[in-house]
Formats: C-alpha cells, sequence, structure tokens
C-alpha cells in the first residue's frame, strides 16, 4: 500500500509540474503584449533654429528635356489609294506649297483625276513610306514632314511655380555643351506644363539632343530658406514658434537658397521636422 501511495503521489506531481511548464510560456507572451503596448511613441524630433532670410533675390526655375522639332506634320488620305508619284526622298528640303506626292483613289469609281500631297509647311522629309505603285491603306501616313527651325520642349512644373512663369519669359540653356537663349512658348496652367522654345534657324542643334537650363524670372521680394533643407523634395514640414505646424513648398530657386511659398513674415526661425530631411 505504501508503495502504492508513493507511486500516485510522484505521478500527481508530474502532472502539476507538466501543467506549469505549459502554462508559464502563454503568462509570459500576455506580458510581453502589455509591455510593448506601454512602451510610449516617439516624440516628433525638431532641426531648431532654421534661419528664414527676407530678402530680395534673383529667382530661376530649372527646366530639363530633350528637344523636339516645333513643327511634325504627317500626310496621309482618308481613303485606300496607290502610290503612282513621289517627287521627294527623306532628307529634301520642301517649302510650302510644294507638289510631294500623287496617288490614285481605289475606291472611288468614276473618279479619274489622282490626289496631289502638297507640301503645308516649309520643312524637311522626314520620310516616305510607301514605294511607288504600293497599296497605301486609309489613314496611313505616307510622308512626314519636319520644321527644325525651332526645336521645343515641354517641361511640368510644381503647382507653386505656376504663377511665377510668364509667356515669353527667357530661359537659359545648355545644349551639348554649349549656352544657348530661349524662351517660355506656352504655358498650360491646367495641366501644369510650360514650352520652352529655342530658335534654330541655321540647323546647328540636332533635334532629340537633351537641354538643361532654367526659366529665368527676374528679382522677387519674398522669404527664403536654405536650399539644403528642401534638396529634390516637393514640400517641408515646419513648426513656427508658437507650435503652429506648416507645410512649406518651393516658388524659385537662388542660388543656394529656395524661396518658400507660403511667406512666413515675421518669422526669423523655424524648427524643421527632421525626418523630412536626408543631411
Amino acid at each position: 500500500m505504501e508503495k502504492e501511495q508513493v507511486f500516485i503521489m510522484k505521478y500527481f506531481s508530474i502532472l502539476f509540474l507538466t501543467g506549469v511548464m505549459i502554462t508559464i510560456p502563454f503568462c509570459n507572451f500576455g506580458n510581453e503584449n502589455q509591455s510593448k503596448k506601454e512602451i510610449p511613441e516617439k516624440m516628433a524630433v525638431y532641426l531648431d533654429s532654421v534661419e528664414i532670410y527676407h530678402t530680395h533675390k534673383a529667382v530661376y526655375l530649372p527646366v530639363e528635356g530633350i528637344l523636339e522639332p516645333w513643327k511634325q506634320i504627317k500626310l496621309f488620305l482618308p481613303d485606300s489609294a496607290r502610290l503612282i508619284s513621289v517627287l521627294v526622298e527623306p532628307g529634301s528640303e520642301v517649302k510650302k506649297g510644294d507638289l510631294l506626292a500623287s496617288l490614285w483613289r481605289l475606291n472611288r469609281r468614276g473618279e479619274n483625276t489622282p490626289i496631289d500631297l502638297i507640301a503645308p509647311i516649309n520643312g524637311r522629309i522626314e520620310t516616305v513610306n510607301f514605294r511607288l505603285n504600293q497599296y497605301v491603306p486609309a489613314y496611313k501616313p505616307v510622308i512626314s514632314i519636319v520644321n527644325s527651325d525651332h526645336l521645343t520642349f515641354w517641361v511640368s512644373i510644381k503647382p507653386a511655380y505656376a504663377g511665377r512663369i510668364k509667356k515669353r519669359m527667357p530661359v537659359e540653356l545648355n545644349v551639348n555643351g554649349k549656352h544657348h537663349s530661349a524662351g517660355v512658348n506656352t504655358i498650360d496652367y491646367k495641366q501644369l506644363k510650360v514650352e520652352i522654345s529655342l530658335y534654330n534657324k541655321d540647323g546647328s542643334l540636332p533635334v532629340h539632343s537633351f537641354a538643361r537650363g532654367r526659366i529665368v524670372c527676374g528679382v522677387h521680394a519674398g522669404d527664403f530658406l536654405d536650399r539644403k533643407y528642401f534638396l529634390n523634395k516637393d514640400s517641408l514640414k515646419i513648426q513656427l514658434k508658437d507650435n503652429i505646424q506648416l507645410t512649406l513648398f518651393p516658388a524659385g530657386q537662388a542660388d543656394s537658397l529656395i524661396q518658400i511659398y507660403p511667406a512666413l513674415p515675421g518669422q526669423d526661425f523655424i524648427r524643421i521636422y527632421q525626418k523630412n530631411l536626408d543631411l
């Protein structure tokens, strides 16, 4: 009997210890979660005493793009036809009104007069897409003409820049290592795009060249911030003296400074949220 009692006690002791070992991890798991919940979130870290410059500066807006001819036209017919005469080849210089080619329409019975393709602009033949006597489907370009007297490219602008730019503003460009004068030709305020136009009457600039430069906006009074804080960012979160939070946007560049929008009159120093920065 005593042996049986000892055996039973050992058996229940083993069961008790096993239950305790199983329960402990779950208790710890709950405590870990509780301790994680109790960790407070980190406070926002700011860069203090960043100076605002209230001054007058020559402001500019950076631009870059690929130069394209200002006029590119593709000539086609709305009917299927056959090319019966072609008077030009790629590279030919043509003037407005020159006869380029003639086609015979195939689906117009009773019409014996060929259709002539006339140059609508001065320019250069870029492509002739069909050979003599070849079938030409409707709406397929037969000949394309380009005029490279001016080269243009479109650039997207930031909303804060839109009110700064005006038509015919001067643009300074660098193309293939040389400086060129250009100008603002068209402004699309809805799409926030600007067309830059560059005079190329002598043909010295090849099409598809890469151009980089700036729109010269003149001298402006405003509030400026060291450009290192913006880098290539579109906005910057800050805090004013009275703990008011605000988002700044670049409204123009001025050498080592960035003009900011909105302006901050009466604020000589601000705090910049460090998460904005890559310093």
